[in-house]
């Protein structure tokens, strides 16, 4: 979570620094981005970044949160309309293909799919403890847990295997065929 003195710059000031960072974590993962090429772009003094977030992982996870919070928003707004998984997992795929699939974060999500290390993996799940709350916490069940594993593997190969909407909807709409009836040959 940004420090303090990040959410008292002005909106537009904000807003510049969360574009900068959006943009350059499109470009390039977390191993690759660094603050010097940050604080150029933004036309700030190193020690400025510094006074936002901690380290560079810090900026990068805050952005992490601002966009992935519509794929968790989505999925616990529909758990609170419809109740039951199966029905919200059958909406949810229209939802998160939209979301996954659109330019203006398609690489941050594929960078955090498929270049991320164990370190870089321990590290979000630690800001994530002390800055979110995940959906697993708000209903913590093994259910969820496995459907949440689920996910991310299939957003995973999305990536990998470079499919289109149409071909993660067709595999979404498989795996949660195979979550309601079990894993069974067609």
């Amino acid at each position: 979570m940004p420090k303090a003195t990040f959410f008292n710059l002005s909106k537009e000031k904000r807003k510049k620094i969360v574009e900068v960072l959006t943009e350059e974590f499109e470009k390039k993962n977390i191993q690759e981005a660094t603050v010097k090429e940050i604080v150029q772009k933004l036309g700030i003094a190193r020690g400025s970044f510094y006074q936002y977030f901690e380290t560079l992982e810090e900026s990068y996870f805050y952005i992490l949160e601002l966009k992935t919070a519509d794929l968790h928003k989505s999925f616990m707004n529909l758990l609170v309309k419809y109740g039951d998984i199966y029905d919200v997992l059958e909406e949810y795929g229209e939802k998160i293909v939209e979301i996954i699939f659109d330019k203006s974060c398609y690489n941050l999500y594929k960078n955090r799919y498929l270049l991320w290390n164990e370190k870089i993996n321990r590290q979000w799940e630690e800001y994530k403890q002390k800055n979110m709350t995940s959906l697993i916490e708000v209903r913590n069940t093994d259910e969820l847990l496995y459907i949440s594993a689920l996910m991310h593997s299939l957003i995973s190969r999305s990536y990998i295997e470079k499919w289109d909407k149409d071909k993660f909807l067709e595999k979404y709409k498989k795996y949660v065929r195979w979550i309601r009836e079990g894993v069974r040959d067609e």
